[in-house]
């Protein structure tokens, strides 16, 4: 018999740079394999294009989100993870509301700008079909940003 006993690593591997989309001392940042493993982002997209639109996701949510920003960091708060205590698989709620905000905006770009080219019916179908996906994941944007804000989804108005 052998004595050989394998034991998993004390401490998980650090992030590949390469597959991470940076965030600043505030913001953490996106990884591209987990976007395009949780938004099932095709191959023939390539990581350029995937990190260009994170880029863009980020911009917009951060701009959504520069004032409620500038109050947590003049109360104190360093980072996202700082603000919330409420934690859901390991992560704060925050950083996972950020993450879903920035990953299906990333998601609505892709999917409005990498159309098939097809001049047949099925092509406008498709094209028809991604048009509803990508306001589906806007709207799952903005209601992650909402739920950060802490306001409410719906708005009513009288006319």
């Amino acid at each position: 018999m052998s004595g050989f006993v394998a034991q998993p690593p004390s401490n998980p591997p650090a992030p590949d740079p390469a597959d991470q989309v940076a965030g600043d001392a505030f913001w953490p940042p996106v990884s591209i394999s987990q976007f395009r493993d949780g938004y099932v982002i095709a191959n023939s997209v390539t990581d350029a294009r995937v990190r260009d639109a994170l880029r863009g996701g980020m911009l917009h949510v951060r701009r959504e989100l520069r004032a409620w920003k500038a109050a947590h960091v003049l109360a104190g708060a360093t980072e996202l993870s700082a603000i919330e205590d409420e934690t859901i698989d390991g992560e704060p709620a925050a950083v996972l509301l950020y993450r879903r905000a920035v990953c299906s905006t990333a998601a609505a770009d892709i999917v409005e700008t990498h159309n098939e080219v097809s001049a047949t019916l099925d092509g406008r179908d498709r094209a028809e079909e991604q048009k509803t996906a990508a306001d589906e994941l806007r709207r799952a944007a903005t209601h992650a940003i909402r739920d950060i804000l802490g306001v409410t989804r719906t708005t009513v108005e009288l006319i």
